[in-house]
């Protein structure tokens, strides 16, 4: 599980510049920041700002990423708040869906 937003973002990065510290506390550890990635993905991926991770997912050692709402975050240029409330009102819709909810 790899959370997009990083855990612990460098202060000089452009998630400094995205996301204020209440949006990071608020949306770090949410569904809508996490994507299933394998170990050497998740491992390549680190803290790297978002167009960095992008490429780490999808190109390099391991090919392309199998699963399909992981491969949803190429449709974006940026991951900012409205991008991580969509995806997350989009994800909880998905499960309940499935799970009857």
């Amino acid at each position: 599980m790899e959370h997009v937003l990083p855990q612990n973002p460098r202060i000089d990065s452009r998630w400094a510049a995205l996301f204020d510290e209440d949006e990071r506390a608020e949306w770090t550890h949410r569904l809508g920041n996490l994507v299933l990635l394998n170990r050497s993905k998740n491992s390549a991926a680190q803290n790297y700002d978002f167009a960095v991770k992008k490429a780490k997912y999808f190109t390099g050692r391991g090919g392309v990423v199998p699963f399909a709402l992981t491969s949803q975050v190429l449709q974006h240029a940026e991951w900012v708040p409205a991008v991580l409330s969509a995806r997350q009102k989009q994800l909880v819709e998905l499960l309940a869906d499935e799970w009857d909810l």
